[in-house]
Order: structure tokens, then sequence, then C-alpha cells
């Protein structure tokens, strides 16, 4: 890693798409000069869902690619009031996801919800990272320095 690597924290989503093979995904968590990020929060729904819902390569497929990421701890409530005002009020799973972000000091948010996330992918927010879906990402390529 380099100072000029872009931090790219990935949603839960984007985790389980990739373990279940969408190649878009996977080229996300594997472009040059991008650091992937996640949480504890945002791993532990990939891996449930993946349980539930996917065969167990996917799982293994996933346990393997989170070794190359930087996983950080989720912060506390108080820090997801903080934020809560820039996602809709019905995004209340999502604010553990925005602040592990911000608190991360990711450059970008890469996720498959414009539901919720669709606001800060129009109207991008001083102090906040810049969300993505994971194919504008691609599309867009890591920052330059």
């Amino acid at each position: 890693m380099t100072a000029s690597d872009e931090r790219a924290f990935i949603d839960a989503n984007v985790l389980f798409s990739a373990a279940i093979g969408s190649g878009v995904c996977q080229i996300v968590l594997t472009m040059p000069s991008v650091v992937c990020l996640t949480s504890d929060y945002c791993f532990d729904e990939a891996r449930r869902n993946l349980t539930a819902k996917a065969p167990p390569e996917a799982l293994a497929w996933l346990l393997s690619a989170v070794e190359d990421m930087e996983v950080v701890t989720t912060p506390p409530p108080d820090m997801w009031d903080v934020i809560a005002h820039h996602l809709p009020a019905r995004a209340t799973t999502d604010l553990p996801v925005l602040a592990a972000s911000v608190t991360a000091r990711a450059h970008t948010l890469i996720t498959g919800n414009t539901r919720d996330f669709g606001g800060l992918m129009t109207h991008p927010v001083p102090g906040l990272p810049v969300v993505y879906t994971p194919r504008a990402f691609l599309l867009r390529g890591p920052r330059s320095a």
C-alpha cells in the first residue's frame, strides 16, 4: 500500500455478490492501487447471508478474499447518530456501514444499495466517502493521487 492508494470501503452486498460469482464485484476487489476495507459488521452480514443462501464454496471464497482486506471495527452507535442525517430514516441498518467507512478514512464506499445510498451517489457530501455502485467504480477506476 502506498500513500496514493485509494481506500475503498466494501459493503456487505458487494462482498456477497463477489462471493457468488459477480465478475464486476470480484474485479473491484482486486483492482491495483485500491486498498479494500470492510467492517466486522459488513463481513458478518455477508457471511450470514452466504451461509443461509449460497453454496459452501461461496463462503470459502469470502473467507479467502477477506484475508487481503483491512477489516475495521464498527464504531459505536453515537457515531452513527453523527452521520444519520445523510441517509434516509428507513436506512437504520446502513448507519454502521457509513459510520465505519468514515472512521476508516475511506475515500469511497462501494455498495449495490442504490435505494438508501442513492442520494450520496448523486450528491456527494464533503467529509464523507464518495459512494459508487461496483460498476460505476469500475468504470471510473482508481482515483489519481
